[in-house]
């Protein structure tokens, strides 16, 4: 069955060949040359009359066409966006200061600035408030007949530079006899040297 297919398809192949092409479509010219007959009707022709007409004239057209609205909607954007550009970041700016002024005038407040010390340092200065706020409390309860008046703040800070005086003091001795002991060992050397070297 499949030679026989095979020998008919062949067959018919041979047949169209001979009868078609080597009958019908085949004419010898003058000269004595054998060339193919176009026996398909010009106006059916489909490369003249489809596909160059839409190669050479119609995908150029659209083509350029479409180049040419992106080519000026590239110049339209970087004209339009400066501006754009420009009106959106003003108005996020006024936006963000809007929102600060309206968070400190709301939610948030501003923190005390921070208070300059008269006496003392922030040690004394919180202490003595300490004790001050516990004597005020013994004052209107256990102390209340004979109150104390003192402000432990003051109290505080003049220990404390009475402190600091006494230290500075205590140094600068201490560096004075440190000096006057290192030039008495010098002299006790440099004489030892000159008895040694004589």
């Amino acid at each position: 069955m499949n030679l026989k297919g095979g020998l008919t398809s062949i067959a018919i192949g041979a047949a169209v060949y001979v009868v078609l092409v080597r009958f019908w479509m085949l004419r010898k010219e003058e000269n004595g040359e054998t060339v193919y007959v176009n026996y398909w009707p010009r106006v059916l022709d489909l490369e003249d009359y489809l596909y160059r007409p839409i190669l050479l004239k119609v995908v150029p057209s659209v083509c350029g066409a479409v180049c040419f609205v992106l080519d000026h909607a590239v110049d339209f954007i970087a004209k339009i966006l400066p501006i754009a550009g420009s009106v959106e970041a003003s108005f996020f700016d006024t936006l963000v200061d809007t929102i600060v002024v309206f968070l400190r005038k709301t939610i948030y407040k501003d923190s005390p600035q921070p208070q300059e010390l008269l006496e003392g340092n922030a040690v004394t200065y919180r202490l003595g408030s300490f004790v001050n706020g516990i004597v005020g409390i013994l004052n209107k309860t256990a102390w209340r007949e004979r109150p104390d008046e003192k402000d432990y703040t003051h109290q505080y800070a003049l220990a404390y530079t009475s402190f600091k005086e006494n230290t500075s003091l205590i140094g600068r001795s201490l560096s004075y006899g440190l000096i006057l002991f290192c030039v008495g060992l010098l002299a006790t050397l440099v004489y030892l040297l000159l008895v040694l070297a004589g």
